[in-house]
């Protein structure tokens, strides 16, 4: 016996002296590491298919299972290319169910087994407080129902990435003028080429030729004046918001008018919506272009040219800027 106690003495000191605890195998890689199949290396660092059955604990709290080298930003690091997590399933018996589990905390993910429950079976979390819970499935486009026969098969949000900020020089916006009975009125050169504000590209999920969207988005438009000094002459600028799918125009909404009174800064932020009809556009199953261009017109930006503060500078390269800030498609289709 006592060499028994002798010998789980020294592997206990051994153990402390490196700070490092090794269950199956006596090539630990973090502050506790256990190799479920004992087939760890006995030095170096262990394979890919060798990790896949280990659990580690590392320094800074985190625990990793199927990987030794856990993300420090997470609790726990899981990893396998043949399994998934399987949460506790519960039957849910309403959105505010507070007696299947005891005082459910925030946050709290589980997967609802009750069909009958508002928004079927599915992972749901807790966004209320333990004492009234607020059950939320974390739906997809599948959960949407159908109207009309019609479902949403498409949907994308905003993504600073998708967004040009498009800049026209004075030269680029003043050409022809005199073009009617105002003298300074004036269209773009038809070498001026205005270029899409937006873009994304979307997929076709149906075979059916009946198909809508539903598109909104936020914009900015601004003049600079010389020193951004406030107008000295109020002028105003008319401008297409065109839509293209492939390179092909599918809608217009014509004749925008950005009316900048004197003494005023410029600048317009402006909010758009639209339901598009695409019954007779032609998609492909995949890779849809969707272009947003906002085309000036006209203007009497003339109207305000000038060498002092608050004039626009016919020199000036940066005259109008064009931002899309918020955008937001769905892709209806029957």
């Amino acid at each position: 016996m006592a060499k028994y106690i002798t010998y789980f003495i020294l592997l206990l000191w051994s153990n402390l002296y490196r700070s490092q605890i090794g269950i199956n195998t006596a090539n630990p890689q973090t502050m506790f590491h256990i190799d479920g199949k004992k087939d760890n290396p006995k030095t170096g660092v262990p394979t890919t298919i060798q990790q896949a059955n280990d659990i580690v604990f590392t320094s800074s709290g985190s625990m990793g299972i199927g990987t030794i080298l856990p993300d420090s930003s997470a609790v726990m690091h899981l990893k396998s290319e043949n399994k998934g997590v399987l949460l506790p399933k519960i039957s849910l018996q309403s959105k505010t169910d507070k007696q299947t589990i005891t005082k459910p905390a925030n946050g709290l993910l589980i997967y609802n087994i009750n069909n009958s429950l508002q928004g079927g079976t599915g992972m749901y979390y807790n966004s209320g407080t333990s004492d009234t819970p607020a059950w939320y499935k974390v739906a997809s486009t599948n959960d949407i129902p159908e109207y009309n026969s019609y479902s949403l098969t498409s949907l994308r949000s905003f993504n600073i990435n998708d967004a040009v900020t498009r800049v026209y020089s004075y030269s680029q916006l003043i050409g022809n003028c005199n073009i009617s009975a105002h003298p300074n009125e004036c269209i773009p050169p038809t070498t001026t080429q205005f270029d899409y504000s937006y873009r994304i590209t979307f997929n076709k999920n149906k075979i059916g030729t009946d198909k809508y969207a539903i598109l909104s988005f936020d914009y900015k438009i601004s003049t600079a004046t010389i020193d951004n000094a406030i107008i000295n002459n109020g002028n105003w600028l008319v401008y297409d918001i065109e839509f293209n799918i492939n390179n092909n125009i599918v809608s217009t909404y014509a004749d925008v008018v950005f009316d900048i009174p004197q003494a005023s800064s410029g600048v317009k932020d402006a909010g758009k919506f639209y339901i598009i009809d695409l019954s007779n556009t032609a998609l492909n199953s995949s890779n849809n272009v969707l272009e947003i261009i906002i085309k000036p017109k006209r203007s009497i930006f003339k109207t305000n040219a000038g060498n002092f503060a608050g004039n626009y500078s016919i020199n000036e390269k940066k005259l109008l800027n064009i931002k899309i800030k918020d955008f937001s498609f769905q892709l209806f289709e029957k």
